[in-house]
């Protein structure tokens, strides 16, 4: 260490973390006799959920309707299994869409189908994320005035969007293979918080922030970027 770096203390309780974590190593490597290894497994796959025709988009006020596919929509899986033996000890089912919103219906839906599809796995295990894109296909009737023909109805596009994630989860169970894993976060303002906030107590979305009555903008913007980075394992 140089004159100028600053000396590195850990705080108290970060010490006790750090002994802790000694002792369990310690503890572990006593009791390495009667543990097995488990073995992470980790399967992934992609599937579109881009419809093959016209479609009302979701994520604005107004109707829109997309003849055209400029960017592809997708659905990706991705199944770490803690395996020991022939033995499943935990799972999950991890699904990512590129949708505005997804409701628990939807999802429960999703996971009846990998029910009946495969068995062998506990599709209560799956759950699912959106990438909250703005023009996604609309999956709620009755949310926008749609024309009865040429246009594919949102029942339809959920149909088709639970057919083709639950087989995706499929390629991603039959895909496993032994895996590390690491994670990492970092930072990028990429978001704003929209929202101005008056002594009324009431907010509004662009609201003037000009007015007397302004008190701030309404929560707080979160600018952290996490990462799960799966490893594949070589010998």
């Amino acid at each position: 260490m140089t004159p100028n770096q600053p000396r590195f203390t850990l705080p108290p309780t970060h010490v006790q973390f750090v002994v802790l974590i000694v002792c369990l190593s310690a503890w572990c490597g006593s009791q390495a006799t009667t543990l097995h290894a488990v073995e992470l497994r980790v399967g992934a796959a992609r599937t579109s959920i881009t419809p093959g025709g016209p479609v009302a988009l979701s994520g604005q006020f107004a109707i829109r309707i997309a003849k055209d596919v400029e960017s592809p929509v997708t659905a990706n899986v991705m199944v770490p299994e803690s395996h020991d033996g022939d033995k499943t000890l935990d799972l999950a089912i991890m699904v990512s869409c590129d949708l505005v919103v997804i409701g628990e219906d939807v999802q429960s839906r999703i996971r009846k189908a990998v029910a009946e599809k495969l068995p062998v796995v506990d599709a209560q295990k799956l759950f699912v994320n959106i990438t909250h894109t703005q023009t996604a296909p609309v999956m709620v009737e009755g949310k926008y005035v749609i024309p009865a023909e040429g246009v594919m109805q949102p029942a339809d596009y959920v149909d088709f969007l639970v057919e083709q994630v639950r087989d995706a989860v499929v390629d991603a169970w039959n895909a496993r293979q032994p895996a590390g894993v690491s994670w990492g976060l970092s930072h990028a303002v990429v978001a704003q918080n929209r929202r101005s906030v008056y002594s009324s107590g009431t907010a509004a979305m662009y609201g003037s922030t000009h007015k007397p009555e302004f008190r701030g903008i309404e929560g707080y913007e979160d600018h952290d970027i996490d990462v799960l980075s799966i490893l594949e394992c070589r010998d």
